[in-house]
């Protein structure tokens, strides 16, 4: 009500509180103010003020991800992130967000669990705790991983005693590779697989890298001999190049399994290994990045965190690879990229993390003490669930990916 109409009701009210105030001795003074409210009405006007926001958002987000777009066209062989670099220095940040809600929102990506002796199935938003029953013996499990094996999705699940290869669909047929360990209290931690020649690789803290090739059963053990001394840690098997980090040092591994060293790239030890199909990025724990580039191993110094870096995990973007990386210090996890200057940070109290992974829809990370598990949307600084795991999992998390 407005105008003529609220002068309407004053008048009206003016004239029915005569009686009542003659009858308590009093009298009006002056003209009243009539002052009307809805909760209804303002509940519409919030909406109406919301509903245009998440309009205006979307109509520039639109409009960023069509320049970009328009951008990359015109530039293919330019990476993505140096494309980025490109827009206005206040629509970076922005244009970023637009394109990982583009790419993750066409994406439902399935998250595994290893704790103590079971594999779980997860569902973050749902918050559901699914355990996977596998068949085999091979001790309490310390990873897992996603991988692609005869053209579908499967997972490495490292354990104790050896490594599993896991049908999600079929779970009770997975296949076993088990290794000499020699009571060793250790696990095979990190692992990779070579589709093209179909072999499995696993490094432990007290045997080296494991080898399984899968069609003709055989099983190839390479010690800390053979990498300098040191013992081998991460791999990258993406691609036609096998890589493994030992030490400061990075080697290649070929199909006659002897590594060789590749030059230029002695250091600090390597805290995690990211490969796209253009380059392979070496991550150490001063935060430097370093890539190689798979066409002709050249070796360059790009953009890092500037921090400490001791777990991380790429986040698949627009065919290349953005870092996921946390220190073991602080409650934040940092987004960059190679190629580029923008940082977006993952927030939440539970850190520091001990294990991530990342996918384009979804980042999961492992609480502090093992008992949590949180998820981001990669475009977003909080977690939208943080699953209390330990009750339901009876062990605490050793590792978690995303299929």
């Amino acid at each position: 009500m407005e105008g003529d109409a609220l002068g309407e009701v004053a008048e009206a009210l003016k004239i029915a509180a005569r009686k009542p105030l003659f009858a308590a001795g009093l009298e009006l003074d002056g003209e009243p103010v009539v002052r009307l409210g809805s909760a209804e009405w303002q509940r519409r006007r919030v909406e109406e003020a919301a509903d245009a926001a998440r309009l205006a958002a979307a109509e520039r987000e639109g409009e960023l991800l069509r320049r970009f777009e328009d951008i990359r066209r015109q530039n293919p062989d330019v990476p993505a992130g140096a494309l980025l670099m490109g827009l206005p220095a206040g629509e970076r940040v922005d244009a970023l967000r637009a394109l990982l809600k583009a790419a993750g929102g066409r994406q439902k990506s399935r998250l595994f669990a290893v704790a103590g002796d079971s594999l779980f199935e997860i569902d973050a938003g749902g918050d559901q705790v699914l355990p996977v029953r596998l068949s085999g013996e091979l001790g309490p499990l310390r990873s897992v991983r996603t991988i692609r094996h005869k053209g579908a999705a499967h997972l490495l699940v490292g354990a104790r005693d050896g490594v599993y290869l896991v049908d999600p669909s079929a779970p009770e047929s997975a296949e076993t590779f088990d290794a000499e360990v020699e009571g060793s209290p250790f696990g095979f931690s990190h692992l990779a697989y070579d589709e093209a020649a179909g072999v499995i690789y696993a490094t432990h803290a007290d045997v080296g890298l494991v080898c399984w090739q899968i069609d003709l059963g055989t099983q190839t053990v390479l010690g800390q001999s053979e990498f300098n001394g040191q013992a081998p840690r991460q791999i990258d098997a993406l691609g036609p190049q096998v890589h493994v980090a030992a030490g400061g040092q990075l080697w290649r591994v070929g199909p006659d399994f002897k590594p060789r060293l590749l030059q230029g790239l002695g250091g600090e030890p390597v805290a995690l290994l990211v490969g796209t199909e253009r380059e392979l990025l070496v991550i150490r724990p001063s935060g430097s990045v370093a890539a190689i580039a798979r066409a002709d191993g050249r070796v360059t110094e790009v953009n890092g965190k500037g921090d400490v870096a001791s777990i991380g995990a790429g986040l698949p973007w627009l065919g290349e690879m953005r870092l996921i990386l946390g220190d073991g210090f602080g409650t934040s996890l940092v987004q960059i990229g190679p190629h580029d200057d923008v940082k977006m940070a993952l927030h939440d109290s539970q850190g520091p993390f001990k294990a991530v992974a990342a996918a384009p829809d979804v980042v999961a990370a492992v609480s502090s003490d093992r008992n949590r598990l949180l998820c981001w949307r990669p475009w977003e600084e909080r977690p939208f669930a943080d699953l209390h795991t330990i009750s339901r999992m009876r062990s605490r998390l050793a590792d978690v990916c995303l299929m």
